[in-house]
């Protein structure tokens, strides 16, 4: 049986008529979506966090000074003899 047809079967009765196998079926479908719920928030709030760290790793790499040839130029100029 799903869900929808779980929700239709129980709506509008109230949980004294309800057999205690009917609310124990009732509940799990509501831990179970509970469950889902909050596996969602995890997920998104876990993505989220993995893209800003991703984000403050590529803004720390661009920050750095990029290698120059004016840094190498003295060690080549060493080298041939040209200082």
């Amino acid at each position: 049986m799903s869900a929808s047809e779980l929700e239709l079967e129980f709506r509008g009765r109230d949980k004294w008529s309800m057999s205690a196998s009917e609310r124990d079926e009732r509940a799990r479908l509501r831990v179970m979506v509970l469950l889902l719920c909050i596996g969602a928030v995890v997920k998104e709030r876990f993505a989220q966090t993995r893209q800003h760290r991703l984000d403050n790793i590529e803004m720390s790499v661009s920050a750095e000074p990029p290698a120059t040839t004016s840094s190498v130029a003295p060690l080549a100029e060493l080298r041939w003899g040209l200082a």
